[in-house]
């Protein structure tokens, strides 16, 4: 029986290893399929399609590079560190003293955690490069964002008499940062706007497309490998477990 369970498991693995697979796949080849495009460019073609069509007829998937800076509420400071930022995160964990008890009564202690706080600056940012300005949504989050905290702190403060303390982080992305954009543009208010796509995540990151085409590439035949392994390890574990029961 035991063999069985063994190749369902690795069946399971075998199917998840695929799809991640298969994921980094088409992340990859969505990316290659879109080239990237200056901020000019994409003013030319807004302009074309609302001579064309009207206003806010434009949209479109698009990839930029450039580098960050303050939209038009002007600058942040995170709420941590007040460190300037055009884009900022905060996460804070509380730790505690979990006591469960047993069928028997007797009592057991561990450490467990709990998020307090996850929040993310909402404000719209710029994109600048060398030809004009359109504007960032980064609803989704900023890959590769500079850490500024990551602290624990014992103490209580309002979190009960079995807490142990809270795991303070901080992440913000400064001016100036280099960042390559994928998401959908429109026209809003006289801005290009970059948000998440209607199928799909806005990607800000401040990764090359270069090394975001290598990353996939690398996780697609990581996850080939374990899938293909995976499924031998269940077609013979399910064979041996089939014989097994004669």
């Amino acid at each position: 029986m035991g063999f069985l369970v063994g190749a369902a498991v690795a069946a399971v693995v075998a199917v998840v290893a695929w799809w991640v697979g298969r994921s980094a796949e088409r992340r990859r080849g969505a990316m290659l399929a879109t080239e990237t495009s200056t901020v000019a460019t994409l003013h030319e073609l807004a302009a074309a399609a609302t001579g064309a069509a009207g206003a806010g007829s434009y949209r479109e998937v698009v990839e930029l590079s450039g580098e960050a800076a303050p939209g038009p509420g002007g600058p942040l400071r995170s709420p941590e560190t007040g460190t300037p930022c055009v884009w900022h995160r905060q996460v804070v964990t509380r730790r505690y003293t979990k006591v469960t008890k047993d069928a028997q009564g007797n009592r057991t202690s561990s450490t467990a955690e709990e998020t307090v706080t996850s929040e993310s600056s909402e404000s719209a940012f710029v994109l600048r490069d060398a030809t004009g300005e359109v504007l960032v949504e980064p609803i989704s989050g900023v890959d590769g964002a500079r850490r500024t905290v990551s602290e624990f702190r014992e103490g209580r403060r309002g979190g009960g008499r079995d807490t142990i303390g809270f795991e303070h982080e901080e992440w913000v992305l400064a001016p100036g940062t280099r960042l390559f954009v994928r998401g959908e543009v429109s026209e809003r208010d006289g801005w290009l706007v970059v948000a998440a796509p209607a199928k799909g995540d806005l990607v800000v990151t401040t990764r090359s497309e270069e090394q975001l085409l290598e990353s996939a590439a690398g996780s697609a035949r990581t996850a080939g490998i374990v899938s293909r392994v995976a499924a031998v390890a269940a077609g013979v574990l399910g064979a041996v477990g089939v014989l097994s029961l004669f």
